[in-house]
């Protein structure tokens, strides 16, 4: 039976903070409208609050708090997801944090808005956090029924500073839901989970540095005419690329047709596109300074990154990386128009986990790599 997914967006808590950073007002803006729906699996995400009366309001945008709430202050936000189908579902839900363009804030960890639950933790309890930024709900929700809550209050850190206090302005809510029939024992299973290691970067970087200089050995061997160095290179190039002894130098190194089949996976590739990764992939490209990089990402066992590495070397900073493909939910795609910078293939993914397909119609398109020899 073929998988059925919904996804559901709800801004949880919106903050404004004024020019002194003290928190000035929450309003919660929902934007429910835009769930995904199919056949019978139907889900929306609820909230509420254990705030005195008199310390909020209720709108028809939602919750909107008075007072002055400064950093360090916990606040009450309780959010959890209700099974509105008729069948069974396995739920998982993604938070994060936005400014007030809805762009996706990233802080160093110790700086992160701590979101704290008591569903969160050992394995005995409701939620579980997933390497690839989701929490997964432990048991296939029932119709009607009504999830742990996901998240009970939110911390602003006593280590925020002005940049931090004035630039948060949401704390978004995602969830999923997967029909729980016929597509596995638990959540992580049905949504096709996938460990993704933290050393992904570090992996990647080894490579490009390992490429780097193979290359250059081999153009030295080129410009010496040193046969006997240039097969001795290229054979530790096609072992580090892992690719036929067949494969020449530029072939390996210039084959558009090549490297575009360097993306094809085994299974599927349900959490690398996500923005952790397309985080890390920026980290990645910012340690990049010598060299245009453009990465390919096969999903093996080891979830291992292939990158591609040009001849042309960085001119300044105004030199950019190109991401050229991601794939969601079994669907490869590729921008419409290719990228100018790592941050617009970035914004680009935001804008799909932020809008849902509304967000990706009108700058990607599904591409077809099975074609490709």
């Amino acid at each position: 039976m073929k998988k059925k997914l919904i996804a559901a967006v709800v801004v949880a808590v919106a903050a404004l903070f004024t020019a002194g950073g003290t928190l000035a007002w929450f309003t919660d803006d929902r934007t429910a409208n835009s769930v995904i729906q199919t056949g019978n699996v139907d889900i929306e995400v609820l909230e509420s609050t254990n705030e005195p009366e008199g310390t909020y309001e209720k709108t028809s945008d939602g919750i909107v708090y008075s007072g002055h709430f400064m950093p360090g202050q916990t606040f009450s936000k309780i959010v959890t997801v209700r099974n509105k189908g008729i069948n069974s579902a396995y739920v998982r839900v993604k938070v994060s944090y936005q400014d007030h363009e809805k762009k996706v804030l990233r802080y160093e960890k110790k700086l992160e808005p701590v979101v704290e639950s008591s569903g969160f933790g050992s394995s005995g309890d409701s939620w579980e956090l997933g390497s690839d930024g989701y929490y997964y709900y432990n048991q296939a929700l029932k119709p009607g029924a009504v999830t742990a809550p996901v998240m009970e209050t939110v911390h602003l850190p006593l280590g925020w500073e002005l940049e931090q206090t004035t630039s948060l302005y949401r704390v978004v809510i995602m969830a999923e839901a997967i029909q729980s029939d016929f597509t596995g024992d638990t959540a992580k299973e049905a949504f096709g989970y996938q460990e993704v290691g933290p050393g992904i970067v570090s992996k990647a970087k080894k490579l490009v540095a390992e490429y780097q200089e193979l290359s250059n050995a081999y153009h030295e061997a080129v410009g010496q005419k040193n046969k006997e160095e240039q097969e001795r290179i290229l054979k530790q190039i096609q072992e580090l690329m892992e690719v036929d002894d067949s494969m020449t130098w530029n072939q390996i190194n210039n084959n558009d047709k090549f490297r575009s089949a360097l993306t094809k996976v085994n299974g599927d590739w349900p959490t690398v596109a996500e923005e952790g990764l397309a985080e890390e992939l920026h980290m990645l490209e910012e340690e990049s300074q010598k060299w245009y990089v453009n990465i390919y990402v096969v999903v093996k066992d080891d979830c291992r990154v292939v990158p591609y590495i040009s001849k042309a070397p960085r001119l300044g900073v105004g030199d950019q990386w190109r991401a050229r493909y991601l794939q969601i939910d079994g669907v490869w795609y590729q921008p419409k128009e290719a990228p100018s910078a790592s941050s617009d293939m970035v914004e680009n993914i935001n804008k799909f986990y932020e809008n849902g397909w509304d967000g990706i119609k009108n700058s990607w398109k599904p591409v077809d790599f099975s074609t490709v020899e």
